[in-house]
């Protein structure tokens, strides 16, 4: 499960004499049985030293410690100190042990790290908490969230991508802590809610975090269950004022599709029922009565969401007659 060149910089670092472990969301892949899409490794080698190992690694983030060798991300343990600006470290130490870097990440989901030699290092149970779909803050939940605001938007992600449930505690201080948001670039805004309307559990973060998310982006939102995959659509029906798309500093082309879905060039259509046309329509149109007309509906319904075809009946009825000519 665990790809040849991940074990490789893993065994390129521990012969040389460092400490290497597997850390991040791709342990929750791990444990969950499901392949991760990323990997990330942190060490005792200070970035120079891990550089030194690698023909390929390229500097990434070398005031932070972190460098990558190929797709794979290598992080010093560091320690942090002072958040004066609630968004990033004043200082950056490294030489910190391994425990000591895990307890300066945000939630114990993400604070486990493993080696294959050694198995699971989880000195904040975050397994247990995974297991229970449990998000719980390292440490004391207001000064994990008053240190880095960003901590505020990732944990509503989290629960958004990964079903997660906020603990009493780590809840309380999420919401009581929305005001730092200001401290967030709009760049960083823009990311962590695009990831987060686009969870699988999108529904139920903007219901809880509703506030939460309102400040960020500046203005109230709403949802409604069944949208389509559309990042654009979403964005649209998401945000209650379409100004705020400014603050989220997205691509042009999404912010572009956002406003014309916000102008009334909207799906228009969730389901089969919110179809301008109906089954009396299709069977008037020669369709014998039978599963072809549900078949032609959910087609039509695909379109429309697609934005290839307007919900207007006269448009929907045109492609109905080439669905049948090409089933004909």
């Amino acid at each position: 499960m665990m790809p040849e060149q991940v074990m490789a910089v893993l065994d390129t670092l521990r012969r040389n004499g460092f400490e290497a472990y597997l850390v991040g969301g791709c342990i929750r892949g791990l444990i969950s049985g499901t392949p991760p899409h990323d990997w990330d490794i942190a060490t005792d080698a200070l970035p120079e030293q891990g550089m030194a190992l690698f023909r390929n690694a390229k500097p990434t983030g070398v005031k932070y410690g972190t460098f990558t060798v190929g797709t794979i991300e290598v992080t010093a343990y560091r320690t942090e100190s002072g958040y004066t600006d609630g968004r990033r470290p004043d200082a950056v130490g490294f030489g910190a042990s391994l425990r000591e870097d895990l307890a300066r990440r945000d939630f114990t989901v993400g604070a486990m790290a493993y080696h294959p030699d050694e198995g699971l290092v989880d000195p904040f149970d975050g397994a247990k908490d995974w297991d229970a779909k449990i998000l719980r803050c390292v440490g004391n939940p207001a000064d994990r969230f008053n240190e880095d605001a960003l901590r505020i938007l990732r944990g509503v992600r989290f629960i958004a991508t990964l079903g997660l449930t906020a603990e009493p505690a780590t809840d309380a201080a999420l919401r009581a802590a929305k005001h730092l948001l200001r401290n967030v670039s709009r760049e960083r805004i823009g990311q962590e809610v695009c990831k987060t309307i686009m969870g699988n559990y999108a529904g139920a973060a903007v219901e809880w975090y509703g506030d939460v998310i309102g400040a960020a982006v500046g203005c109230p939102v709403v949802w409604r269950e069944g949208l389509p995959r559309d990042l654009a659509y979403r964005l649209s029906v998401l945000l209650t004022d379409p100004a705020c798309l400014d603050r989220l500093r997205l691509s042009r082309a999404v912010t572009r599709k956002a406003m014309r879905y916000h102008g009334g060039e909207r799906y228009g259509a969730l389901s089969v029922k919110d179809l301008a046309v109906k089954g009396d329509h299709l069977l008037a149109m020669g369709i014998p009565p039978g599963p072809f007309i549900g078949q032609t509906l959910q087609k039509l319904l695909h379109v429309v969401q697609q934005n290839k075809c307007d919900n207007n009946l006269q448009e929907l009825l045109a492609f109905a007659r080439k669905i049948i000519t090409i089933n004909s």
